[in-house]
């Protein structure tokens, strides 16, 4: 089902409350697909996560345009600069939340994606 017809702030941002719904609807892990970086200055390697989503097999996933691939996740996937590396990792619902809210979930965007996957 694509979801993203319903609405489509989840297309754009609030990525994890739209995964956190499904998660809890459907059991499936949550994954991030984050790009790695090296600080030129210090040499360390940092992350910037990009997608959130709910894995069901390391082929495929589920986001709100539906079923797809993750190979297809990560072509659509944005990053402020080219990483030197993208990976995907299992997350839980907090972690998930938050990487990418200091906030935790926004609650009206949360209820918005229960509402959406229970249809």
């Amino acid at each position: 089902m694509n979801w993203y017809k319903k609405s489509n702030k989840f297309g754009s941002g609030y990525c994890a409350e739209f995964a956190l719904a499904l998660h809890e609807k459907t059991g499936y892990p949550i994954a991030v697909i984050l790009g790695h970086y090296r600080d030129e200055d210090t040499d360390e390697e940092y992350t910037e996560p990009s997608h959130c989503f709910v894995m069901i097999d390391s082929q495929n996933g589920i986001d709100c345009y539906g079923e797809r691939s993750i190979n297809s996740m990560i072509e659509e996937s944005y990053f402020s600069s080219k990483p030197i590396k993208i990976t995907i990792e299992q997350v839980t619902p907090e972690e998930a939340i938050n990487t990418f809210s200091m906030e935790g979930a926004i609650p009206e965007a949360l209820k918005e994606a229960r509402e959406i996957v229970e249809k």
